[in-house]
């Protein structure tokens, strides 16, 4: 398998990932995951754009390289890392319990609040990715085979996981019972498990932010938007307080987002 970066500079992650749309630095939760966890362990990397082309050896995006060798899916990027580079974990101060705990909140987010954003992008159509600006940079005569290609793939995921079996209504009440869920379980903390951040939290804020700065034209996501600003204002503070924390730079990766 060719690298994406074969001239690397050692120890240098190669971040792969999708076009930076203008609303947030990654609108992909498991993009915009990895490169916040990357952050909150001060692991040097370097971001670079698949153009909707390129995939990992298990057919993901994101993935790594790093000196040379290509590490897939970004859980099990996060679980290797600390070791590749001799840095502690996140959660290196929770107890067992507390982990266990951090387990049950990562499934809740990658299992459910993901799977309803599934149901939602086919219905969304172009508008929904062109509103994000994730297809400037494709040529003019590609994009609807692009558009196509992506819709697809995710209407096809959507059905055979069973979430895009639903209406986009039901969908909607899902995706507020899910958030309303974590709303309630993070609290007052600053963060998820207390007053430090975990790994959980990067997972918690990739999901949220694709939840907070999407677009989509569909009525039924506006709803979900209004729901988690007015229901779930300490979910919409914690975003903003893990931009602010990890991204000095968010209004240069994202000109067109929101104010922060």
């Amino acid at each position: 398998m060719s690298l994406m970066k074969p001239n690397f500079e050692k120890d240098v992650v190669y971040l792969v990932q999708f076009p930076r749309p203008t609303t947030c630095p990654n609108m992909s939760p498991f993009c915009l995951k990895l490169e916040t966890w990357l952050r909150m362990m001060e692991i040097k990397y370097e971001h670079v754009g698949n153009s909707f082309r390129t995939m990992s050896k298990k057919g993901q995006v994101p993935f790594i390289e790093l000196n040379g060798e290509q590490l897939a899916d970004s859980n099990l990027i996060i679980q290797e890392l600390p070791g590749r580079f001799g840095k502690k974990s996140l959660d290196e101060h929770l107890s067992e319990e507390e982990k266990a705990q951090a387990t049950a909140l990562h499934a809740l987010i990658e299992d459910k609040i993901f799977w309803n954003g599934c149901g939602f992008l086919a219905p969304s159509g172009r508008p929904m990715l062109e509103s994000y600006g994730m297809l400037r940079d494709i040529p003019f005569l590609l994009k609807p085979i692009v558009v196509w290609k992506i819709l697809q793939y995710f209407k096809n995921r959507a059905y055979y996981h069973g979430i895009g079996r639903h209406s986009v209504q039901e969908i909607a009440e899902f995706e507020k019972k899910d958030l309303k869920a974590l709303s309630i379980l993070l609290g007052n903390k600053p963060f998820f498990m207390g007053e430090k951040p975990t790994t959980l939290d990067s997972t918690a804020f990739g999901h949220l932010a694709a939840v907070y700065f999407q677009k989509s034209p569909l009525k039924e996501v506006r709803e979900v938007f209004d729901f988690l600003n007015k229901e779930c204002a300490n979910l919409v503070a914690f975003i903003k307080r893990m931009v602010t924390k990890y991204y000095p730079d968010w209004n240069e990766l994202a000109p067109e987002s929101k104010p922060i």
